[in-house]
């Protein structure tokens, strides 16, 4: 039974030496959202989101935002977008951004 054990330590420590950080596990889903991951990077966060369950549901609440963002609407352009703020409220903020600025 000891060696039973001792196997299944060495598995666990091979695993996680093989396994990104969450940072970077986390950071991997996101991108796998935008683009394929290379086979080391996607067998790597694999083995991650196999030992870490805050990171499997890090990348459930990712995909669910993604989804939603999908399905809501989108507006429509508006050409006359620029007239949307008040020439007074215009005057304001570029007051308020040359003071920041000087």
């Amino acid at each position: 039974m000891h060696s039973f054990q001792s196997a299944i330590n060495t598995l666990a420590r091979w695993l996680r030496a093989l396994s990104p950080t969450c940072r970077d596990a986390s950071r991997m889903q996101s991108e796998a959202l935008d683009r394929p991951l290379s086979t080391p990077q996607r067998m790597g966060l694999r083995i991650h989101l196999f030992l870490c369950r805050w990171c499997r549901r890090y990348g459930s609440q990712l995909r669910f935002l993604r989804q939603a963002a999908l399905k809501s609407p989108q507006p429509s352009p508006d050409p006359d977008a620029k007239d949307l703020l008040s020439s007074a409220a215009r005057e304001r903020m570029q007051r308020l951004l040359r003071a920041e600025r000087d």
